[in-house]
């Protein structure tokens, strides 16, 4: 019998180790590309541009440009650029969609502008710093440093008295929480008790007290973007109260343990007082509540 020379006998191809192989290439590229992309999209200052239209304070330039400076930085943002002459700020910051998000970059531009001796137009602009937006978040600050700024320019109490105030009822809440090991909570913007529409008095107020509750360390904080876009979601934003229902639903889509509902209401001698309380999501236990007031002072008695 004859013995034909085949050469060297190959293995056909594992199926399987092909497939992972081809699998594992198309992520890198996907990665490449992604990685390409965001280099190419990456934003600066210079690409937040006014375009003319903004919101029209009754107060003069002077006092609305030191107080947009505050503004930003209790909003926790890094002022990285300012030209009084230019009515020119320019900050960044990162914003986080979940409790355990590390935060993408954002720049922000706000440009003012004397549209009278008592009257100044402010503008807030804001990107991603790579130019695209993955959970369709903006505009997410603008909204709330303008409702910042509209707490300050409209006699709301400002200054050490109402850190302190903020202090106290922080202290409260988180002498109450302590025992519950509550691992996260959410602040909900304040009420007047009077009834009516949400206003920026109590957003201010909500906002202070997230960032000095976050200070405690006695739980995660949701971040004030994640919590305005389920409110949108649910069509709560100008809703005048919180119901049980609403502050369960809205727990379970921010997925806290823990809401913090608070109601402001102007007593006499123009004092604001304001009652908070930590409701669990679950039971609608009340773990811990707090109250506090503050004397209501115009803005000209702030830098007294």
């Amino acid at each position: 019998m004859e013995v034909t020379n085949l050469g060297p006998i190959t293995r056909p191809p594992d199926p399987l180790i092909t497939y992972r192989m081809q699998f594992v290439s198309s992520i890198t590229l996907f990665s490449s590309l992604l990685i390409a992309c965001a280099a190419c999209n990456t934003k600066s200052f210079r690409d937040l541009q006014p375009t003319g239209e903004g919101k029209v304070y009754e107060s003069a330039y002077d006092e609305v440009y030191s107080n947009t400076l505050t503004a930003l930085t209790e909003s926790q943002l890094e002022v990285k650029y300012h030209n009084p002459a230019s009515g020119t700020i320019y900050a960044s910051g990162r914003i986080r969609v979940g409790l355990n998000d590390q935060g993408h970059p954002m720049l922000f531009g706000v440009f003012l502008r004397p549209v009278s001796p008592r009257k100044t137009m402010v503008e807030v602009q804001e990107t991603f710093a790579y130019g695209y937006d993955p959970f369709n978040l903006c505009p997410c600050f603008a909204p709330s440093i303008l409702q910042r700024l509209d707490a300050m320019l409209t006699g709301s109490p400002r200054g050490d008295k109402i850190g302190e105030m903020i202090r106290d009822l922080t202290e409260q809440l988180a002498d109450g929480l302590k025992s519950h090991r509550i691992q996260s909570l959410a602040v909900l913007p304040m009420t007047p008790v009077s009834g009516g529409q949400a206003t920026p008095l109590g957003t201010y107020l909500a906002e202070r007290l997230a960032i000095e509750m976050y200070k405690t360390g006695v739980s995660k904080v949701v971040e004030r973007a994640l919590l305005d876009k389920v409110l949108e979601e649910m069509r709560l934003t100008m809703s005048p109260r919180f119901d049980d229902a609403s502050v369960k639903r809205i727990g379970h889509l921010l997925g806290v343990e823990s809401i913090v509902i608070g109601s402001y209401a102007e007593g006499a001698k123009q004092e604001v007082e304001i009652n908070t309380r930590a409701v669990h999501v679950e039971t609608g236990e009340i773990m811990a509540v707090g109250n506090s007031s503050i004397r209501r002072v115009p803005v000209e008695e702030v830098h007294e």
